[in-house]
């Protein structure tokens, strides 16, 4: 994933400005008047509905088999367009900022999807279909769910085996369940900006992850077991109620970048400390 699509979906998890970049741009490979090649479709703010966009897919596409990538983003869907079921080898689908309250089964019957972009909308944990989880356990890598109405992380999501980033930013997350050990494969875990007040000794079990962000929660306290994430390379802790680190944390070599904000009785300080890699 590059450096630009991490920044979106970081973006779109209501995250700290300070830790954002540019959204990502999608783009058609081709012109609408030539949809003979197209893979790359680009349907963002148009204000549709499932129908007015079901049109455009209808009268713009022509073999459905050869869409790869699609933005709905910043439109009024509450449901999916019928036809999107026809692209069968869909790998990018961005249906950020839009009206969506809950998925139907529709969303697992992509088997080659990558990156799924479900921030900005109404979701809760109760949203997705049972069989989420299990339908894209071997395809996907990216899923961004920021900015939604979630208390927890949907069960569903545990049996993403491949993911690679996953994105929570900007919910209302109360707590993590200790089945987050199941996602060995995760470089990136953004929780930025919800309520937890603890995080599970498990987190420590993720031994790939790169960055985890933890900032704007309520956290008192964090578990030994982050020293044993070798891999971490930026651990952001800013604006919680933190008034001391477990000193394990001096064993992550490979750390080049905290954010903290320590509490104590009579002041508070911040600092982000940058590390030299050598």
């Amino acid at each position: 994933m590059s450096d630009s699509e991490d920044a979106r979906l970081r973006s779109d998890s209501g995250s700290d400005s300070s830790l954002l970049g540019h959204p990502i741009s999608f783009r058609r490979q081709k012109s609408e008047e030539d949809d003979s090649d197209m893979t790359s479709l680009d349907y963002s703010y148009l204000d549709g509905d499932a129908l007015a966009l079901e049109v455009k897919l209808i009268l713009h596409v022509t073999d459905f088999s050869m869409v790869t990538s699609i933005n709905f983003s910043g439109n009024q869907l509450k449901c999916l367009p019928v036809s999107l079921t026809n692209c069968i080898n869909l790998q990018v689908l961005d249906l950020s900022q839009n009206l969506l309250t809950h998925l139907e089964t529709q969303i697992t019957q992509f088997p080659r999807l990558t990156t799924l972009i479900l921030s900005n909308n109404q979701l809760e944990h109760t949203s997705f279909p049972k069989e989420f989880g299990v339908a894209l356990s071997n395809s996907l890598k990216v899923l961004s769910l920021g900015g939604n109405r979630l208390k927890c992380v949907p069960r569903e999501v545990f049996e993403l085996c491949q993911l690679r980033s996953l994105y929570l930013g900007g919910n209302a997350v109360e707590e993590i369940s200790r089945d987050i050990k199941k996602l060995v494969n995760l470089r990136v875990l953004y929780l930025g900006g919800n309520n937890l007040t603890s995080i599970p000794t498990e987190v420590g079990l993720l031994s790939n992850l790169q960055s985890l962000s933890l900032c704007e929660n309520r956290l008192h306290s964090l578990p030994s077991s982050i020293a044993m994430l070798r891999n971490l390379r930026s651990l952001a802790l800013h604006k919680n109620q933190l008034t001391v680190l477990p000193t394990e944390i001096v064993r992550l070599r490979g750390l080049v970048e905290v954010s903290v904000l320590l509490l104590c009785e009579t002041f508070f300080s911040y600092f982000k400390l940058t590390f030299n890699a050598s």
